[in-house]
């Protein structure tokens, strides 16, 4: 996930904005639930190293999606990571956990391939009605099937099973600091497993969430998978547009006083996973286009994963949304793209992170487009070393005024990319037995003001979270580490800042 130097995140409505499943590829809003403030509201389990308590530092923590598997699944939960002082080592750390109600179904299928689920018998069996998940105001809920139903059975012979989170599912793959347009703050999260989208503020009693919105985005596989925050239809304020699997589905959400209105703008019929939503203005011209990245089925085999890149465009005079495909990746796919204004000429570029896996001749490239005035144009491909790389981050870590992208790789280590002279340069500037990780969660900002944006790091093979700093003299990036979970079973889907004093 990429950063666009934001402190403090944009947008969004309190009130539950509850968007049943809707007809592929349509522009049909929902209506808004009605009464307005807000869904159903649970409150979370916390652990604490130190009081649990916003400091008095000045500085700003950290917000990091993190899941942990020492005992197993778990719900969704996250990390806050507090600095006591501008002592960089001395930290405090609070774990919100969203509360538990595991359940385990056997998975079936109706003959239009609608998924159903239903109990399991002490052999494995499905025993009683078949059932079909339902959104509604206060979560999730299972109705009735009707129909034939044929269940899929694994190389034993068992009953396909899955195990569901049913009140907050079981990971948040983004947790934020949202700044509402209706209501107080507090962090956003975006949850898989059960798809929720929440907010969480802190009160007397703890955390509490207050769920704002949740739909129908896929079969076997519920995920809200990306969320950007963005004036996308130019109408003064901010929207959400949101990306799922396992149907790839689309939607911007708008925020209202009542509740949020999602409007789909696209859903494939075909099971694919859109990793990544972005958002920038590549034409200049005030409102911004966003891109996602659709792709095949994750795979775990090794193989390749074909993908593409597509752009939505708001037209004024329709209230639509347009879809163009700017690039279509047969071999490769982009997990992670970055929309940001690296040469300050006032347009965004897009640049994506190009996967390697399954390739024999390949290796990571990040790959950039720009607006020659009707579409986007490819202009330069840099490889880097390694397969995978899901963090692209623009910041300037030396503090000479001069853009710098940073790519975080799986296992090859993280790199600095810059143009010099009209070439692109790159540089390895921390070493992959020094940080690595699956996604090697990335975010800058100059956290202490002394005009260099320090790397905030999850380095999950290390079993570390680490504050990268440059050194001037050397032209080296010294790590200290903020908080440690050596012999932790856990992965870190993102990192984000919280703001002083919260």
């Amino acid at each position: 996930m990429n950063q666009s130097q934001k402190l403090v995140s944009f947008g969004a409505a309190l009130g539950l904005g509850l968007a049943l499943s809707l007809p592929a590829c349509s522009d049909k809003p929902a209506e808004p639930t009605s009464g307005g403030s807000g869904g159903s509201t649970t409150t979370a389990t916390t652990a604490s190293k130190g009081d649990g308590k916003p400091t008095d530092s000045g500085l700003p923590g950290l917000i990091l999606a993190k899941s942990v598997f020492d005992d197993g699944p778990t719900p969704s939960s996250m990390v806050l990571l507090r600095p006591l002082s501008a002592d960089d080592k001395d930290w405090t750390e609070e774990s919100i956990v969203a509360p538990r109600e595991s359940r385990e179904f056997g998975l079936g299928n109706l003959a239009d391939g609608s998924p159903v689920v239903a109990e399991l018998d002490g052999e494995g069996e499905p025993t009683g009605e078949a059932m079909q998940f339902v959104p509604g105001p206060t979560g999730w809920s299972l109705e009735p099937a009707s129909g034939e139903v044929e269940w899929p059975r694994n190389s034993a012979g068992k009953v396909t099973k899955k195990s569901y989170e049913m009140k907050g599912g079981n990971v948040f793959h983004k947790a934020m600091w949202w700044e509402p347009a209706f209501g107080d703050p507090g962090i956003l999260t975006i949850s898989a497993n059960m798809p929720y989208l929440q907010i969480w503020r802190r009160g007397s009693a703890g955390w509490t969430s207050e769920t704002l919105w949740t739909a129908i985005v896929g079969g076997k596989e519920q995920r809200f998978r990306d969320v950007e925050i963005g004036d996308v239809d130019g109408d003064g304020q901010d929207e959400l547009v949101v990306v799922t699997h396992d149907a790839g589905a689309v939607f911007v959400i708008e925020q209202t006083a009542e509740g949020l209105v999602p409007t789909e703008l696209h859903r494939w019929e075909e099971r694919i996973f859109a990793h990544e939503v972005e958002i920038g203005d590549v034409d200049g011209d005030g409102k911004p286009e966003f891109f996602t990245t659709p792709s095949e089925p994750n795979r775990l085999d090794g193989q390749h994963q074909a993908g593409w890149i597509d752009m939505y465009r708001h037209n004024a005079e329709s209230g639509e949304y347009t879809r163009v495909n700017v690039a279509e990746l047969t071999d490769r796919h982009a997990k992670e793209v970055m929309a940001a204004d690296y040469d300050g000429d006032g347009r965004v570029e897009l640049y994506a992170a190009l996967e390697a896996e399954g390739t024999v001749d390949k290796v990571n490239a990040v790959r950039r487009w720009v607006w020659d005035g009707e579409a986007m144009v490819e202009d330069a491909t840099i490889e880097i070393d390694g397969k995978m790389c899901r963090f692209l981050v623009l910041c300037d870590t030396t503090g000479d005024g001069v853009n710098e992208i940073i790519a975080a790789t799986r296992k090859a280590g993280i790199f600095r990319i810059h143009q010099e002279d009209g070439e692109w340069k790159t540089k390895k500037i921390v070493m992959s037995y020094m940080s690595g990780g699956f996604e090697h969660a990335t975010y800058a900002f100059d956290w202490d003001g002394d005009g260099k944006d320090e790397l905030f790091v999850a380095s999950d093979e290390q079993k570390k979270m680490n504050m990268f700093r440059h050194n001037s003299e050397t032209d080296s990036y010294k790590p200290t580490g903020i908080a440690s979970w050596k012999g932790s079973d856990y992965f870190v889907w993102n990192v984000m800042p919280l703001p002083i004093g919260k």
